[in-house]
């Protein structure tokens, strides 16, 4: 991405040789965070003792990024910078190894910071920077360092912010002493303040270790879909909502690195779901290092956890393993301070999973086994249940009055319709049933004219149906018979009469008239409106044959079709759910898990309503993350059908309620 396009975008380095305005530009997230951190440098204005920070999170996380913005803030800000200079160390400090050589790399880059403002003093620095590193054997060297840098602190009159990345390898590295003698530094000096980053709590940190109770720590949790859509429109300029995100959201994890990644393919959020094998296959160099990285039972354990493709105990990465279990718990602590696993706290023993989640997709499909099949009809599910219309869609008006008479909004209604019918020629109306989501499109129509469903009535819909199959071609008699079962299956919903079963029948009739009976889609929509209505009339049983016959209408294996199935299911399981009983709940599952290659297409829907029910489920962290949006669905539905029964109740019976 050029500079006139956009900001510079480094998934591995933000802000090296980069300008504060564009790291400016480049940070659109961790706004909280950052203010956070500001907060304690502000506190520290007129302390006489300084409260340093420790930000953790997993590589990847936006730690780097985070404390650029920070240093670019303090260079920005008049009050921040009047008091503060930033020191930031390299990512990776491979020479330190003793706290004379930690000052020594202080002394250096606070050199390369003032050099444009001060650079007499940078020339000195630089220096005494060469002066000290010459003659590192003295008894008094390391001493003398760190007078040094706090020589050049008061000539500045200010204090220094130094920043320490990968904390946790500093002290894995260094010498036994430097943990106890930084301690003091930072507990006696009022003009130095740390802010370090750590993937994980590390030892140091622990009581009786020199870091304890010192920081105050700041964790940076995975983006969330909100945050995940802002990050993706500032890098590829596609500007996607919250619910388009979520498929990117949860197969990066809330990884801004990995966000980044994709979105530096050039494909927009449609074609990602499309191709994600080419696009893992593109970035194959980036996963095959995150193994190279690693070596002997740590590399063994790793590619264990990453082959189980979720949360699991070390029991289980040994037997997948084949190490012994306390060779196993060693090398999981070890990742997890790595930063690339991290642990997931069930309530019973900890759990583990890897941080990256694209390495197990990458795993996954490089194996070219039975994994790689779960990815795909994973993926394949996704696409289908992100992308359709369902009863949650109806919700918008819900809570609004409307006042309109029937004849109105059945006028209002038809005039939409009329927008279908206005299609001239067998040619226009062949090129619209070709597109991929014709029916959908006039599902819309249907959703946008019609009102909220204290008003709805099914006279609406029959008018409709019955005014508009009078026309004379058969395709636009087909949008209006589409559009009825459409609007029918919303009123039943909220008012399920026997009506609705009626123009199911009338609707059926034509059809058959029209030698679209045994039409897939036409099926599945008919079922649909039926089974809702059935749930609605408290027709548990008949229900529940017309689910049975959607499910076994259902080819296994057709992508086309599997997209009509999530869209149909995503539709009356959520009435299902929140209408009828657990025992129904409980056969939809049964249903929906009697087949073993249906089942593995649509795992999300079976993991959400077995969670709703109560029941223990292990899957991986992706199908789970779907069957958390669509629990949430279900509980946003449940509230509004609990407020629409409320106001539905005869207000004698409120006033009985009451007393």
């Amino acid at each position: 991405m050029s500079d006139s396009d956009g900001p510079v975008v480094r998934k591995f380095n933000p802000g090296m040789l980069q300008g504060d305005d564009e790291i400016v530009r480049q940070f659109v997230v961790r706004k909280n965070e950052l203010e956070a951190l500001l907060d304690v440098l502000r506190g520290n204005i007129t302390s006489p003792s300084c409260q340093h920070t420790l930000v953790i999170g997993p590589r990847g996380r936006g730690k780097t990024m985070l404390l650029a913005r920070v240093a670019a803030k303090i260079r920005m800000a008049k009050d921040l910078s009047r008091t503060f200079v930033p020191v930031r160390l390299m990512e990776e400090s491979y020479e330190v190894f003793s706290l004379g050589d930690f000052w020594l790399e202080v002394l250096f880059h606070l050199a390369m910071e003032v050099e444009s403002q001060h650079p007499d003093l940078s020339v000195e620095l630089k220096e005494s920077h060469s002066d000290l590193a010459g003659r590192w054997q003295g008894p008094e060297w390391e001493d003398q360092v760190f007078s040094t840098v706090l020589e050049a602190a008061d000539l500045l009159g200010k204090k220094l912010v130094v920043m320490v990345e990968n904390m946790q390898d500093i002290c894995k590295h260094a010498d036994r002493h430097f943990g106890w003698k930084l301690r003091k530094a930072m507990q006696t000096e009022p003009n130095v303040v740390m802010i370090a980053s750590a993937t994980s709590l590390f030892e140091a940190l622990d009581a009786r270790e020199p870091f304890f109770d010192i920081f105050r720590t700041l964790n940076l949790e995975p983006l969330n879909e909100g945050e995940s859509a802002m990050l993706w429109n500032a890098l590829t300029g596609e500007s996607v909502d919250e619910r388009k995100i979520q498929p990117l959201q949860i197969l990066t994890g809330g990884s801004p690195r990995l966000i980044a990644v994709v979105a530096g393919s050039g494909r927009s959020l449609a074609d990602l779901m499309e191709n994600l094998a080419d696009l893992v296959d593109e970035h194959t160099e980036y996963f095959r290092s995150q193994f190279g990285s690693l070596t002997g039972n740590k590399l063994r354990v790793y590619t264990a956890l990453v082959d189980l493709w979720q949360s699991s105990s070390a029991t289980e990465v040994a037997r997948r393993s084949r190490l012994d279990i306390r060779v196993v718990s060693t090398m999981l602590g070890r990742l997890v301070g790595d930063g690339v696993v991290e642990t997931v706290d069930n309530g019973t023993r900890s759990r583990y999973r890897v941080v990256e989640r694209l390495m197990c997709i990458y795993y996954k499909l490089r194996q070219q086994r039975d994994g790689a099949a779960v990815v795909r009809r994973l993926i394949d599910f996704m696409r289908a249940y992100y992308s359709s219309e369902r009863v949650t869609s109806w919700l918008d008006d819900v809570l609004h009055d409307h006042s309109q008479s029937i004849s109105v909004r059945a006028e209002a209604l038809r005039n939409r319709i009329a927008v279908m019918a206005g299609l001239e020629g067998d040619e226009q109306w062949d090129a619209f049933w070709a597109k991929p989501r014709a029916t959908e499109e006039i599902a819309g129509i249907v959703m946008e004219g019609a009102a909220s469903p204290e008003t709805f009535d099914i006279a609406v819909y029959d008018q409709v149906f019955k005014q508009g199959g009078m026309h004379d071609s058969l395709r636009r008699r087909r949008a209006v018979a589409v559009a009825a079962l459409v609007g029918v299956a919303r009123s039943s919903f909220w008012k399920p009469t026997t009506d609705a079963l009626e123009v199911c029948n009338s609707v059926e009739k034509f059809l058959r008239d029209m030698n679209l009976h045994d039409h897939f889609a036409s099926l599945l929509l008919l079922a649909n409106t039926r089974a809702i209505t059935f749930l609605g009339l408290g027709k548990e049983s008949a229900a529940m044959d017309l689910i049975s016959f959607m499910y076994n209408t259902f080819p296994s294996g057709n992508l086309d079709a599997l997209e009509a199935v999530v869209e149909h299911l995503m539709n009356i399981v959520p009435v299902a759910a929140v209408r009828a009983s657990s025992k129904v709940q409980q056969e939809i599952v049964e249903i929906l898990s009697s087949d073993d290659a249906k089942a593995a297409m649509l795992q999300p829907l079976i993991v959400a309503l077995r969670i709703r029910l109560g029941e223990p489920v292990r899957a991986p962290a992706e199908v789970l993350n779907v069957a958390s949006n669509i629990l949430k669905e279900l509980e946003e539905l449940e509230r509004t059908c609990r407020g629409f029964d409320e106001r539905r109740k005869p207000s004698s019976a409120k006033s009985q309620d009451e007393r």
